[in-house]
Parts: C-alpha cells; structure tokens; sequence
C-alpha cells in the first residue's frame, strides 16, 4: 500500500494543506481558500523548501507546539519530510497526537495544512518526521496582500459610480484590498479619499459584486504608445462575505493562470 509521506525541519510559516482524512470548515466546493491542483500544491511547498521557510506545527489539540522547516518532497512516495523539534518528549507527543497542523508564509499569504499520521523516520542521517502529501491545501490571501495583473485578453472592469453618470473602466491589476484603473479622460475629476458608493465589479468567470471604493492615490503614467493616462488606486471599503469569496477566487483564478503559463501551459 502506497503510503504518504511528510517530512518538515523544525521552523515556523503561513499556507493551507490539507492532509488526507483531514477535515475543513466549509465544503471543499465553498472554500475560496481551497487549493487542490497537485501542481499547484507540490509548486509552494517547493517555495518553501527552496525558501527554508519557518513553519509553525502543533498537535492535534493545539497542547504542543514548535518551529520546524520542511527538508525534503518525496513525489515517488507522495511524503513530505520535516525536521524534529529537539526536545523528545515533543516529537513523541505530536506522534502521539495523530495529526499535527501546520501554518506558514508564502510570499505574504497565509498558507496551513494537516496530516495525519506524523511518523519518525531519518533524514540525512538526523531524526526527522513525515507525513503524506496533502492533497489540498487552504491559501488565505490577506488585505494588503501583492496585486495580480488582469490580463487584457480578458478584462475585468470596475463601473464607477459617478454623477451624473457612471463610468466603466478595465481593471489594471487587483488585489485582496483594492484595485488600480488606469483612466485617460481628464473630465473626470476624483479626489483621494473620497468614497464612490455601489461601485460593481465584473470578474470573468466568477461573477459581478458591489462595494464601496475609497480612491487612495493617482498618478499621471506614459503608455507605451505615448498616450497619458491617470493611474488610479482603491481600496474597497465594508467588503465582505460573499463579496470577498468572489474576489478571492478570482484573484486564485488568475495565479492558476500565471502558473500554467509559467509551465507553457496556457
């Protein structure tokens, strides 16, 4: 029987995996923060191992806790391999626990996973642990988090709600707490830190929502073409809910993109 394997050294972190037989607290197909592609998955742990990124691990009732780094990916056996706290008695009491969870940063977002069963095991000839490769992984993108450009190809577009009348413009890029839009008309006049009420954005593939949009910076920019344009920056304001879920996957939508592009598969 194949058996997943994980293998971490003893550091702290921030993004989602979940192990098999792990449980999540909304439905796979409802968690925006839900990541299940194996490329994608075996692509940030790679970040952190190439990283030496510190990972936060605690036992299943969150009564042990350490620092650990991942060591080493192990596809063949579908294992992930982690270095061991240097005290026995925590290593044993995370074993003993039967599923240990793990927080990490990645490029400033939050990313955790779970797994179950933690076993010892050597790695390079030092004590070590292991575990099976997650399956799925939770990556939470915070505010304030890096933007993502939008392709031109396929546009989202943020409708202003202006007076007399509302404006749609295409999205330069976007992020978990605003956007920019790039505007060529001098007509129209916006002030930072003024708030445009019921603004609706559009997002290919995912949907339409409303919410507000605080103008927090403009700048005059050259094209390439010679044109000059503003660019304007917003920060969404009382976004919420469902309104966050959609941005969120459509902000996961365009990272998937980038990525198969990046592997000459888009």
């Amino acid at each position: 029987m194949l058996v997943s394997l994980v293998f971490v050294r003893i550091t702290s972190g921030f993004t989602h995996f979940t192990m098999p037989g792990a449980s999540n607290l909304l439905p796979p197909d409802q968690d925006p923060y839900l990541l299940s592609s194996r490329h994608e998955i075996v692509h940030l742990f790679r970040r952190m191992l190439e990283g030496g990124l510190l990972m936060q691990m605690k036992g299943r009732l969150h009564t042990t806790s350490t620092v650990t780094t991942l060591l080493h990916i192990d596809l063949k056996a579908e294992a992930l391999i982690v270095d061991c706290a240097p005290q026995a008695l925590i290593n044993q009491a995370l074993i003993d626990d039967g599923k240990a969870s793990f927080e990490v940063l990645v490029d400033q977002v939050k990313v955790q996973f779970s797994g179950a069963p933690l076993q010892s095991t050597l790695f390079e000839g030092r004590p070590a642990l292991m575990m099976p490769l997650p399956s799925t992984v939770r990556r939470i993108q915070r505010r304030g988090s890096y933007r993502v450009q939008v392709p031109v190809s396929n546009p989202a577009t943020c409708t202003l709600a202006l007076r007399p009348t509302a404006i749609t413009l295409a999205l330069h890029d976007i992020s978990a707490s605003g956007l920019a839009l790039l505007l060529a008309r001098p007509d129209i006049e916006l002030s930072v830190g003024s708030i445009l009420h019921g603004c609706t954005l559009f997002l290919p593939d995912v949907g339409r929502l409303s919410t507000n949009v605080q103008i927090v910076r403009q700048e005059g920019r050259e094209l390439p073409n010679g044109k000059r344009v503003r660019h304007v920056g917003g920060a969404f304001v009382d976004l919420r809910g469902s309104g966050e879920s959609l941005l969120q996957s459509y902000i996961f939508s365009l990272e998937r993109q980038m990525i198969a592009r990046k592997r000459g598969l888009g």
